[in-house]
């Protein structure tokens, strides 16, 4: 897959691609589905198939607000790249690109591709000005609008994931994603109190996503492409009280140090809400329930 980086004032480089357009946060089911169209409207008519999608989100750059993501802009190329793409195009957002109308945008990033493919409420341009409407009135002939995706006759989208994922309804959220929800991210020095509570755990920088409910989890982690099963803590530690959130990992079966490795972390149940101890041995029984409450679902799994 080529990748390509656009700025406002650039144009779309390759010409007669089915390009399927979309910020695409999460890559979720209703987004796989507009893949699949995509994929196959390019093997149907032998053209070559994109994704176009943005470097960050507009709207936050507009509001001058930080966005915390589902899928960081690498988590989409790798899967864009994944899923069979031939391009992904990624639009830098700046100010230029926020302001372009609606018409500039289509002319210089659309008009030469052989289909476009979008979701129902896809929206480009300043202030959102174009959208399904505006495209199937400019390209009928290549315009493929793709309906909302329901599961349980509720829309499947990022905002609904997010929701589950603060509510600590990790099942829903990972069915309405099609994966389990992962953060990719490097580990980074942490103050050592897991290790003399005898649960060391790897100290995550979660920079860019976005996270979970406040509480305890029980995980998986990849290191060096092998998963092991882990718990893993969202929240300030309050028992020393700590201000920031962190994101930190207890692996079971690694006994050594793992700073500065690049792990990935995916979430498989809400055990608990992060609790407040008045002494250290009260944390550390509390620890040793949690593990054996993994400990127990590893042991039903197995038995599937």
């Amino acid at each position: 897959m080529m990748i390509i980086h656009l700025k406002a004032t650039d144009r779309l480089p390759v010409a007669g691609l089915c390009l399927c357009l979309g910020f695409f946060d999460g890559m979720h089911l209703a987004h796989r589905r507009l893949f699949e169209v995509t994929l196959d409207l390019g093997r149907s008519s032998g053209a070559k198939t994109g994704i176009m999608t943005f470097s960050s989100s507009i709207l936050a750059h507009i509001k001058k607000q930080k966005y915390d993501a589902l899928t960081r802009l690498e988590d989409k190329i790798n899967i864009a790249k994944t899923v069979g793409f031939d391009y992904c195009f990624i639009l830098e957002v700046d100010d230029d690109l926020a302001g372009l109308p609606a018409e500039v945008f289509s002319d210089r990033f659309l008009q030469d591709s052989h289909k476009l493919i979008v979701g129902y409420d896809y929206t480009f341009g300043n202030n959102a000005s174009g959208d399904v409407d505006f495209l199937k009135k400019k390209f009928p002939s290549k315009t493929v609008v793709v309906d909302e995706m329901q599961y349980y006759r509720k829309k499947i989208g990022s905002r609904r994931i997010k929701e589950a994922l603060l509510s600590g309804r990790i099942g829903l959220a990972n069915r309405l994603l099609g994966y389990k929800y992962t953060i990719r991210g490097r580990v980074i020095p942490g103050k050592g109190r897991g290790k003399s509570l005898g649960y060391p755990t790897a100290n995550i920088d979660y920079d860019g996503y976005f996270l979970p409910k406040i509480g305890v989890y029980h995980t998986l982690i990849r290191i060096h492409g092998l998963i092991y099963d882990s718990m893993t803590n969202v929240g300030c530690n309050p028992t020393f009280g700590n201000d920031i959130i962190t994101l930190e990992t207890h692996v079971f079966g690694i006994t050594g140090q793992l700073y500065d490795e690049e792990v990935e972390i995916s979430f498989e149940r809400f055990l608990r809400e992060e609790i407040g101890f008045p002494a250290k041995d009260k944390l550390i029984l509390q620890l040793q329930k949690d593990e054996q409450t993994v400990k127990d679902i590893i042991k039903s799994r197995r038995k599937l």
